[in-house]
């Protein structure tokens, strides 16, 4: 039989582990809503700024108008396909050389869906990968749903500058020795074909054959 000093001394134990893991919890969420980007504001008759109420939909909180977005861990820019969906690729010196995008700044995505589509395989060619949602993208990366083993595949591509053809490295997410954050300090997209060389990349002389490429290019 337990003692009522044995049960204060459980009971203190479960309280501070509540007390540590909650606000735990609020800031790893916070970060998220963070990144991903926050609810729009709106704008009362009286000019003070609100956000929409805590009953408004989770969906609500995870942005599709962004198109780069800087974070802790690296930046990410997307694409918004007239087929539904977004495209999401780890951004870069190198893609933004590459697409001639602003490295610096938060930009938004266009209206025009035809420039929109046009963006959608570029990232596709260099690795980008489709997601039903942001807010799909948000809940698995948490792990608040579960992620396919299709979706764990990743995929870096690298186009030689002498228009050889084009290397493509395929990865499990999980399980990989690859030091992807070197491709950070590329300075050019050579340099980064050498490092996928170095990682054994796959190399393709005609990049229509490339099976995640078809559609995307003509033969």
């Amino acid at each position: 039989m337990q003692t009522s000093s044995g049960l204060s001394g459980r009971a203190y134990l479960i309280s501070v582990g509540v007390a540590v893991l909650l606000p735990l919890s609020s800031l790893l969420m916070l970060n998220l809503w963070e990144t991903l980007g926050r609810p729009p504001q709106t704008t009362t008759t009286s000019g003070i700024e609100e956000r929409p109420s805590c009953i408004t939909p989770p969906e609500v909180g995870f942005t599709t108008t962004r198109r780069i977005s800087f974070g802790d861990t690296g930046s990410t820019i997307r694409a918004y396909p007239s087929s539904g969906g977004i495209i999401k690729l780890p951004f870069d010196i190198v893609v933004a050389k590459y697409l001639g995008a602003d490295r610096l700044s938060i930009t938004l995505r266009k209206d025009d869906r035809f420039d929109e589509d046009a963006l959608s395989r570029q990232l596709r060619l260099l690795g980008g990968k489709w997601w039903q949602s942001e807010y799909d993208w948000g809940m698995k990366l948490v792990g608040i749903r579960k992620s396919t083993n299709a979706e764990w595949q990743e995929m870096i591509v690298g186009w030689p500058s002498d228009g050889s053809g084009v290397l493509v490295l395929r990865f499990d997410g999980r399980d990989h020795e690859f030091e992807i954050s070197r491709l950070r300090m590329c300075l050019s997209m050579d340099e980064r074909c050498d490092i996928l060389r170095e990682w054994h990349a796959e190399f393709y002389s005609d990049p229509t054959t490339v099976s995640e490429f078809e559609g995307l290019l003509q033969s």
